[in-house]
């Protein structure tokens, strides 16, 4: 199982999308562009990026703030309420293209059949990446138009930002919606290394200690892993002091405790006004998890305040910055 040019799988059809003017569409739209391409293009940042700015961003109150140049490519949908949120990738273009390539890169080694992400909002992010990996999982040895080894979970809270078309494309694409406190049972029974995911994606809690328990509880059951919002302004100051630090704290205490061969960080951005977003990866170690080759500098760190002091030590320039910048107000 791998990339295979003559073995792609069927396109989804995004007529119904299209006839009833949904902001879907867009998402279908970048979904074909995925199963239609060339394996060589799958790898090609320029492709991969121009993907991804045609599906459109997040529409966010921080507008040029957060996505600088990119702002050209918000979904400017209108609305009097939260639902035109239901639309858009929240990544940042110049991220999220090379972080494709990379997890391509692992997947083209060794296929990734599975892929779980925590944290979905409007799923938008995992149905393209479920259409990416998918790519890699055709057996055209059985059939040439499925990849039905390949199955994804759609991890929240609840799926209240999911729209109904959104739905609908997940189904095509064999993504599951998975409600938080059902993760254990989609994964299902036997051992671990049975049940072991391909690829997870963490961007649920941002506090440091919800991070960080989302990690500690995956960990061993992800071969692999990404990480949402590694450097971002926002989440920092926010999650100052009693939050840790949230995600760029937990990052900077993860990649001390990991082997710097199994790390990878994509941080490029248009915004000049901040650090946004920021992706980390975690590939495999020799477990053959995403648990830390240190454990024990891992566990070091602490949490809450005691994790704030801690990356405060080490980022300085940082910890000042984000007690006091003026954040913009995403919604």
């Amino acid at each position: 199982m791998t990339c295979s040019d003559s073995a792609r799988p069927a396109t989804v059809n995004c007529t119904r999308y299209i006839q009833h003017g949904s902001v879907v569409a867009h998402l279908c739209a970048g979904v074909v562009r995925i199963q239609s391409a060339r394996c060589a293009e799958l790898s090609e940042l320029a492709f991969l990026q121009s993907v991804i700015e045609h599906v459109g961003l997040t529409k966010d109150k921080r507008a040029k703030w957060l996505y600088g140049s990119a702002v050209q490519f918000m979904i400017n949908s209108t609305g009097s309420d939260e639902r035109y949120m239901r639309g858009g990738l929240w990544q940042e273009p110049l991220q999220l293209a090379p972080a494709l390539a990379a997890i391509g890169a692992l997947a083209a080694k060794e296929p990734i059949r599975s892929y779980v992400e925590v944290g979905v909002f409007s799923a938008w992010t995992c149905v393209l990446v479920s259409a990416y990996l998918r790519r890699f999982a055709v057996d055209d040895s059985i059939d040439a138009t499925r990849a039905a080894t390949f199955r994804a979970a759609a991890v929240d809270i609840d799926s209240t930002h999911i729209a109904r078309e959104t739905h609908t494309l997940m189904r095509e694409l064999n993504v599951s919606f998975v409600p938080r406190k059902s993760l254990s049972a989609w994964l299902g029974g036997g051992t671990r290394r049975e049940r072991r995911v391909g690829l997870c994606f963490i961007d649920g809690d941002h506090s440091y200690d919800g991070v960080r328990n989302d990690y500690e509880e995956m960990a061993p059951d992800c071969r692999s892993m990404l990480f949402h919002d590694i450097q971002d302004t926002t989440t920092l100051h926010i999650q100052r002091q009693g939050g840790g630090g949230g995600v760029p704290s937990f990052w900077r205490q993860l990649t001390r405790s990991i082997r710097p061969a199994r790390l990878a960080s994509f941080t490029s951005q248009h915004s000049t006004a901040a650090k946004q977003f920021g992706i980390g990866l975690v590939t495999h170690g020799k477990g053959g998890t995403a648990e830390p080759d240190d454990a024990d500098a891992f566990d070091a760190w602490g949490r809450g305040l005691v994790a704030w002091t801690s990356f405060c030590a080490l980022e300085p320039a940082l910890c000042r910055e984000a007690r006091s910048i003026h954040v913009e107000p995403w919604k």
